[in-house]
């Protein structure tokens, strides 16, 4: 074998076949980063990707066992720096990153069932992301380089690319399918070249055919290519719904879930109706209202839940059944028909609140009367009727000023974690620092957050779990959906000693004579404030033009009408006003729930915001192709300066890190053959040492017979018994940087500088 068999020619080859399934793993990561909305978790995807690639090159000359827990012991490290990195400690997963792991690991399984594609980035949702894409980027270099299965090592970045495929609305991509698929070849064509370069140089009638060979197989990609582009577009059945839908936007059962966020159901791209309600009161008159499911009474400084998830501590009861709860004589009673219309993933029975009594076919019910919530012992299936009648508690303004919380309610009801930073609480107090009671205070907070202009309604947000997060929305981004902004106003109201949580149901929905029908995008999440001798009241801080059903004028949400309130009390004087889709109304309903959809009904420009006010149709993942430029640039940059230096710095490695004679001579002779190789002067494969010597003499003019005796020197280091001395090693050493200087000069500048970046050394 000659000396440099496995020199810089194999070291190229690696190189490329590394480089080949770090670009495998990066398109990866892009394609499927379109599951998540926004581009942040794209490239967090990107970097761990690429990170895994790299582990794995490090690791390539050791066992495979090794290699790999090697890897494992490190995707945790991934994880806290791209999932979780205010839990870690200088990069390191802590223990509050190992349990916030935990968490999410517990909650992943409900999220991927709950959540629609694209998703906000949520924690475990992420944390299951970067784990698919580490592991696939693994395996994918395995395959590759240590099996030799280029074919083999494509599958698990193909299946997390279907994956997203499968979960994704998005029709034909063909961006992503260009890159894939040359990354794929690339792989497959990087293999090729190891092989062939085992098997040595072919030849033909007229010479070497590695290059004939490799002209063919550039047509033979750029056709493949072509070919997975626009043969979908002509073949039958493109863009034509799937004979099997696997994802879960379809029909089937629909969950809200107390635990993780509404926003998946209100960014349903073919909204899914849930059930219907024929609601009035004793004189027949149609009366919408929240169709409650259920209160979430803790918050750990991030997520809010609920106490008793399950309603374990609540009654067993037999129905039709009349809940324990007191009311006053005066309040008005709404009967409500229910016909569940899709299968419901919880249990929880959807009623105006609060309840007076139930009647569900199943028999039992267990009601929880603290959280004033019903849980059926069995699912919702659809066709499932039920009736419930409940209570519309709607004290005046004047008598919700009498009442008074002197000291503040221990409890759950007023806990504020002590992550909430102290700013929190000096927000509740400068907005209410003009309101004389505790009802005040809370319409304050309320007004606050509807006021014309102070917050805005989006669901393009994306929802962050570090303890600054609410001061951020408070004092800066000002932009959120509806559970963001019950979240905010529950703990402002906290904050003040004023027992408050959240609740979370549906808005009254769509239809006319009393019957309206509920959807996916009707989920909704408010505040409930607690006053003694009325119970939980219900407010609404989402602003842009959504109001309680019970804001009619004078009523406690809306104190507009004249007399409604003492004229000394502050903020009597206006309900506020509220803009929907640009037109100005005022801030009182006229029994019913406004009708934001008349202006924009048919229009193809907008579409209702699900939650409140309108957004901007969904255009859905886009490539930053701009911001990828000026990664590409900044990366092309680093690069000029990096590789020149790392070259030289491993080639002087190479020769200085060598102690025996014998050892130093082949070295110098490699880093000379590296050099000339730069320039396209390098020892081919097959070729002898004489050989190699001849033919640079016929093209580079060197001078006093530096190349002889670097070449004889390199021969009796490889071949010979004698040894060598260290005086004939250093002059080989010399000979070789006098030899690649011979050649530089022979060789026009333009073709050293590309040398310089020639992969391999």
């Amino acid at each position: 074998m000659a000396p440099t068999e496995q020199g810089s020619s194999s070291g190229a080859h690696r190189l490329v076949a590394l480089g080949a399934v770090g670009f495998l793993a990066a398109a990866t990561a892009i394609a499927f980063g379109r599951v998540f909305a926004g581009h942040g978790a794209t490239w967090k995807l990107l970097a761990a990707a690429l990170a895994s690639v790299a582990v794995a090159g490090l690791l390539e000359r050791r066992n495979l066992l090794v290699a790999t827990i090697a890897s494992a012991a490190l995707l945790p490290v991934a994880v806290g720096l791209l999932v979780f990195p205010d839990a870690t400690w200088y990069g390191l997963p802590g223990r509050e990153a190992v349990t916030a792991i935990r968490e999410a690991l517990e909650r992943v399984g409900e999220q991927a069932r709950v959540q629609v594609a694209p998703t906000a980035p949520l924690p475990p949702l992420m944390l299951a992301a970067v784990t698919a894409v580490w592991t696939a980027a693994f395996s994918a270099h395995a395959l590759a380089m240590r099996a030799g299965s280029p074919l083999l090592a494509v599958l698990p970045p193909v299946a997390l690319v279907g994956f997203a495929d499968t979960v994704m609305e998005d029709g034909a991509r063909p961006g992503y399918t260009v890159v894939l698929l040359s990354a794929v070849l690339l792989v497959v064509f990087a293999d090729g070249l190891r092989r062939i370069h085992q098997w040595g140089p072919l030849w033909g009638a007229r010479g070497r055919m590695a290059s004939t060979t490799g002209h063919g197989a550039r047509r033979v990609a750029f056709t493949a290519v072509a070919v997975a582009v626009l043969a979908p577009g002509i073949l039958p059945g493109f863009r034509s719904p799937s004979l099997v839908d696997f994802s879960n936007s379809g029909a089937g059962s629909v969950r809200i879930d107390p635990f993780v966020s509404i926003k998946a159901q209100l960014e349903r791209r073919d909204p899914i109706d849930l059930f219907q309600v024929a609601s009035m009161d004793e004189g027949g008159t149609p009366t919408p209202a929240y169709w409650r499911l259920y209160a979430l009474d803790q918050f750990d400084g991030s997520t809010w839940r609920s106490s008793d998830p399950e309603a374990q501590g609540g009654q067993l009861l037999d129905t039709p059944a009349r809940l324990a709860v007191a009311f006053a004589p005066s309040t008005a009673t709404v009967h409500q028909r229910y016909t569940i219309l899709t299968d419901l993933g919880d249990r929880w029975l959807p009623m105006a609140y609060p309840p007076e009594t139930i009647d569900l076919p199943f028999g039992e019910i267990r009601f929880d009367p603290e959280l004033t919530a019903a849980l059926a012992l069995d699912s919702l299936a659809e066709g499932l009727k039920y009736s419930v009648s409940s209570r519309v508690v709607s004290p005046t303004p004047t008598q919700l000023d009498r009442v008074t919380i002197e000291e503040p309610i221990p409890g759950r009801y007023t806990f504020v974690p002590d992550s909430v930073p102290p700013r929190v609480r000096q927000i509740a107090e400068t907005w209410t620092a003009d309101a004389p009671t505790a009802y005040r205070k809370v319409l304050a907070i309320q007004n606050h957050f509807k006021a014309p202009g102070a917050f805005r309604y989006s669901l393009d947000v994306t929802p962050r779990s570090d303890t600054n997060a609410l001061v951020d929305f408070l004092t800066r981004s000002k932009t959120g959906f509806c559970q963001q902004f019950a979240t905010a106003m529950a703990i402002l109201v906290r904050e003040l000693g004023i027992p408050a949580r959240v609740a979370v149901g549906f808005r009254p929905g769509s239809g006319s004579q009393g019957v309206f029908t509920v959807s996916t995008e009707d989920a909704h999440s408010w505040v409930e404030v607690l006053f003694p001798g009325y119970g939980w009241l219900a407010f609404e801080p989402t602003p842009g033009g959504w109001q309680n059903p019970l804001a009619t004028p004078g009523s406690y949400i809306s104190p507009a009408t004249v007399g409604s309130c003492p004229p000394d009390l502050p903020g009597c004087e206006t309900g506020g006003e509220t803009t929907v889709g640009g037109v100005t109304t005022g801030g009182t309903l006229s029994g019913k729930l406004q009708n934001v959809e008349g202006p924009f009904r048919g229009q193809v420009a907008a579409r209702r915001g699900r939650d409140g006010g309108f957004t901007v149709p969904d255009p859905g993942y886009a490539v930053p192709y701009g911001f990828l430029l000026l990664v590409l640039l900044g990366v092309g940059a680093l690069l000029l300066v990096a590789v020149p230096v790392a070259k030289a710095v491993v080639r002087r490695r190479m020769v200085r890190r060598v102690r025996e004679p014998r050892e130093l001579v082949l070295a110098a002779y490699r880093v000379f053959d590296g050099e000339a190789a730069d320039v396209g002067l390098g020892r081919a494969e097959g070729e002898t040492l004489a050989e190699h010597r001849d033919r640079l003499w016929g093209t580079v003019r060197f001078s006093d017979g530096h190349l002889d005796r670097l070449t004889n020197a390199a021969v009796r280091a490889a071949y010979s018994r004698r040894p060598v001395t260290p005086a004939e090693a250093r002059d080989a050493v010399r000979d070789a940087r006098t030899a690649i200087r011979d050649i530089r000069k022979e060789t026009k500048p333009i073709r050293r500088i590309l040398g310089i970046y020639r992969p391999g050394v």
